[in-house]
């Protein structure tokens, strides 16, 4: 049986985008590898949410992300830079969300507060924010 790694995420405040709009990513972030981390299966409406997920023991400044660093420090399994709005969906600051993707098993804690862009509030504000200003977008 694998171990259930905890991380905490945060979001980076950048605006979301439809997976429609969005089919290449930053770096090596495609939709594929989403679906491959998460676990999950995308849809063109589904928003797109930057995120840097770490190891809580490492720190607040968020330096060590499993985006840029990868799990683990392992550079092969390196998180991409958007993941599922959807994934998160009426989750509050505090919660964890449990996924099990091709690198593993993870409870992630939902945590704004403490680390990078905590001025923009908690987690399921921020989250808020974000997709009623893409809805905004959208209509445009």
């Amino acid at each position: 049986m694998n171990d259930v790694i905890k991380a905490h995420c945060f979001i980076v405040p950048n605006a979301l985008h439809p997976v429609s709009d969005r089919k290449e990513l930053k770096f090596d972030t495609t939709c594929e590898r989403i679906e491959e981390v998460y676990n999950v299966k995308l849809e063109d409406e589904d928003l797109l949410v930057q995120l840097w997920t770490l190891d809580p023991k490492d720190g607040t400044d968020g330096g060590n992300n499993f985006e840029c660093h990868g799990v683990q420090r392992d550079r092969n399994k390196r998180f991409p830079y958007c993941g599922p709005a959807k994934l998160f969906a009426g989750k509050k600051e505090g919660d964890t969300v449990t996924f099990t993707g091709c690198y593993g098993t993870f409870e992630v804690t939902l945590r704004q507060k403490g680390y990078r862009y905590e001025r923009f509030g908690e987690f399921h504000e921020v989250l808020a924010d974000l997709v009623e200003k893409a809805a905004t977008y959208a209509k445009a």
